[in-house]
């Protein structure tokens, strides 16, 4: 005697929010720990040099938050010793992700 497995459909869009929720969750704990590497305070010797010999340091600015329709972003600086530019900001987002096999 078979026994037969009762199927239960789950919605579409439950299933969406729950990897929604997953992939978010993720996402803000990789963010916290790249952002987390990041220096505080510029000093010492630099963190690399440019082609024209000018050193540079990176810098923690703000870190990991939602930011309108881009999403969860978090700042850091490029600080230059000399030169035309003092500085170069960036703001680093997530730009995709992909489904696990």
């Amino acid at each position: 005697m078979s026994k037969s497995a009762e199927v239960v459909s789950i919605p579409t869009q439950v299933l969406h929010r729950e990897g929604e929720s997953q992939k978010n969750r993720i996402l803000g704990e990789v963010m916290e720990a790249l952002y987390e590497n990041l220096p505080t305070h510029v000093q010492g010797s630099s963190d690399f040099r440019l082609s024209d010999g000018t050193r540079c340091w990176v810098r923690k600015r703000g870190g990991p938050r939602q930011k309108g329709e881009e999403g969860l972003c978090y700042q850091f600086e490029v600080i230059f010793s000399d030169g035309a530019l003092a500085s170069l900001e960036f703001n680093v987002r997530c730009s995709g992700w992909n489904r696990g096999d």
